[in-house]
């Protein structure tokens, strides 16, 4: 007997102006379920709609402003696409009530909650409480297992499935130069300023006093803000600093640098480290639980250590490193491979 396969909609805030490795997975998901006589949809913000990748997209609706609206909005696609899981990924709380109240007035759907990064809860005990209720579904899903243990709700509705990479979208790149003097390429995203250790790379290669390395920061919004959370930290964006536009052929960046920087205060998983990796480019990393600190030559420091931030940086331009690309690279595919977590994926949504 042939078993239907079940009708999915994703509900997401993301909108960032380059699909990325997350709508490239979801993307993946999508061909297995549709494969499997399964039916997909999706719902995002209004702000997606000026995003160039959405069209690129089938079965696309919006949200609106005003929650109530939205609970209708959704509740009418559960109706009339007869979808089975509502699975969430990077929702804020105002679409997350909308969705959380949807799916509680329809017993027939079941709400998968996706976690790409540790749970924090709010410190105001309402909030606190509200929370814990709008974003616990059915089957709470980490995007690590440490991450997995953060959430706090019953074991049973709790499990994880480690990100995984397309490699295939780091297979396309332009060869290019980030520098015209060919000095030293430290390459980081900095899109959450204070998350993402921004200040702590500077001060590092600050210490460092050498005239040749350039960090190149990726900042995929708010540019502006980003140049002023230097200002207020250091006085001015200093010389060594540039700021690239992101985007999506994200390998041309890794292809192009020479050390790939993660001095992250926080992360669920960091999907650069491993395409990084993957494209060549030596990396550096906060040794963060969740992270995948187990990939071969990965550079790791403890949070918040300038110093030995620095010592490790001078030490791949030194090539005082281990780099063995070829045993990375098949480590990296054999592990971090995307059927590998859209097949994880698909058996937990058969088994719901």
């Amino acid at each position: 007997m042939i078993v239907k396969m079940k009708n999915i909609l994703i509900v997401t805030d993301y909108t960032a102006p380059y699909e990325g490795n997350f709508i490239a997975s979801i993307k993946k998901l999508e061909r297995e379920i549709i494969e499997k006589n399964g039916k997909f949809y999706y719902l995002f913000t209004r702000k997606a709609k000026n995003v160039g990748w959405i069209n690129s997209l089938e079965n696309v609706f919006y949200l609106e402003n005003n929650i109530q609206n939205n609970i209708k909005i959704i509740s009418n696609i559960i109706d009339d696409k007869k979808i089975d899981i509502v699975y969430s990924h990077f929702c804020l709380p105002k679409t997350q009530l909308a969705v959380k109240i949807s799916t509680t007035l329809n017993k027939k759907v079941k709400l998968f909650q996706h976690f790409h990064n540790h749970y924090e809860a709010p410190k105001e005990f309402f909030k606190k409480y509200i929370f814990k209720w709008i974003f616990n579904g059915d089957l709470n899903i980490g995007c690590s297992e440490d991450v997995a243990k953060s959430l706090p709700f019953k074991e049973k509705k709790v499990t994880f499935v480690t990100n995984a990479i397309d490699f295939s979208r780091l297979d396309k790149y332009e060869n290019i130069k980030l520098d015209t003097e060919n000095k030293f390429i430290v390459l980081m995203f900095g899109y959450t300023y204070y998350r993402k250790g921004v200040d702590l790379a500077i001060k590092a290669i600050s210490k460092l006093n050498n005239e040749n390395i350039v960090l190149a920061i990726s900042v995929s919004k708010n540019v502006d803000e980003f140049k002023q959370n230097i200002i207020d930290d250091f006085g001015e964006v200093p010389k060594f600093v540039k700021i690239l536009e992101p985007r999506n052929d994200i390998a041309t960046y890794y292809k192009a640098s020479n050390l790939f920087l993660s001095a992250a205060r926080e992360e669920g998983f960091c999907y650069a480290i491993v395409e990084s990796m993957y494209c060549g480019t030596p990396c550096i990393c906060t040794k963060l639980q969740g992270q995948p600190n187990e990939i071969p030559d990965l550079i790791t420091v403890q949070k918040e250590d300038i110093d030995s931030l620095a010592i490790n940086i001078n030490r791949v331009i030194s090539n005082e490193n281990r780099f063995n690309y070829e045993n990375i690279k098949k480590y990296l595919i054999k592990n971090y491979g995307i059927d590998s977590w859209s097949n994880k994926i698909i058996e937990k949504i058969e088994n719901e």
